[in-house]
């Protein structure tokens, strides 16, 4: 290496050093400052995979984390364990709160208007992605998962789901339960469990779970859902369990959608079966994965 190049290289490094710490330490000047001089905001240290976001939100830097995402940080980044800066916010230890709800909350939202946009997109070529959406669905239930360490694991490694989603998880058990104890609630996708546990917790009439994975449902199987009081499990894709239930007429109080390996378009067509199984004022709700590229996009509203 020539001395123009290794110098260049310790720039590089001493840059980058430079960046991590501002980023972890809140330092909204030094942050742009850097930014400016050419940084790129998509950084991501080689040996932990750690991101600059990553950084700002485990220390709950809101302004950094502002900053980073209107630079065009990618928010759906992963570091080598397979966490994102969600889950580093969610996993900040400091003392205030509501300044790390905030860094949560903004994260999310960003999250949120990012898929939609996207998902804008996508529903304007969907009719040449077609197929590739099918075959990746039919690929994931053809197809191993694996359950290790808090985790649901497709099989090329992607979280299908993650034991940190259980606050969002009992969020939404709480919105579609409500305290009266005489709702039918239906889950659609049930992977790790996390909201049917959270479901179970709570009074319910009766708790319907659709499920296709054939592993997975074993995993039911294994521990017991099967047999559990008030539980009813419905195999299969949704596509063809809806018209079943529709038939049967079956109605829910509260509604929870949760695929994986799907998008923007069959969620569309999940929404249209809702005037047929959901009972007037009843609630919906989602926390979608492949809605575009990451299950980090949540949302619960009432039915009128």
């Amino acid at each position: 290496m020539d001395q123009d190049a290794r110098s260049n290289s310790l720039e590089e490094q001493r840059n980058a050093q430079l960046m991590i710490l501002a980023c972890a330490e809140g330092k909204a000047k030094d942050v742009e400052a850097l930014l400016a001089a050419g940084f790129p905001p998509h950084y991501q240290e080689e040996k932990e995979g750690t991101s600059l976001l990553m950084h700002a939100a485990r220390g709950a830097h809101l302004e950094i984390v502002q900053i980073l995402l209107a630079a065009g940080a990618p928010w759906m980044a992963v570091d080598r364990h397979g966490k994102c800066a969600g889950e580093y916010a969610i996993a900040c230890d400091i003392g205030d709160a509501n300044r790390k709800q905030s860094v949560i909350d903004f994260i999310l939202n960003h999250a949120v208007m990012a898929e939609m946009l996207l998902g804008t997109v996508e529903d304007q070529t969907a009719k040449a992605n077609v197929l590739e959406q099918q075959r990746e669905s039919h690929d994931y239930l053809g197809g191993t998962v694996r359950y290790e360490r808090g985790r649901l694991v497709d099989q090329v490694d992607e979280g299908v789901m993650m034991e940190w989603e259980a606050p969002l998880m009992e969020a939404h058990a709480s919105f579609l339960c409500g305290d009266d104890g005489n709702r039918d609630i239906l889950n659609v996708g049930f992977g790790l469990g996390i909201i049917d546990r959270a479901i179970q917790r709570r009074k319910c009439r009766s708790h319907t779970i659709i499920e296709a994975h054939p592993m997975v449902l074993e995993k039911m199987k294994t521990d017991g859902w099967y047999r559990k009081a008030g539980v009813t499990i419905e195999t299969g894709r949704w596509q063809n369990v809806l018209p079943r239930l529709v038939a049967q007429g079956k109605k829910f109080d509260g509604i929870f959608f949760d695929t994986y390996a799907e998008h923007y378009r069959d969620m569309q067509g999940f929404h249209a079966w809702l005037p047929k199984v959901m009972r007037p004022g009843g609630i919906y709700s989602f926390f979608n994965g492949k809605l575009l590229a990451f299950k980090f996009c949540a949302y619960s509203f009432r039915i009128k």
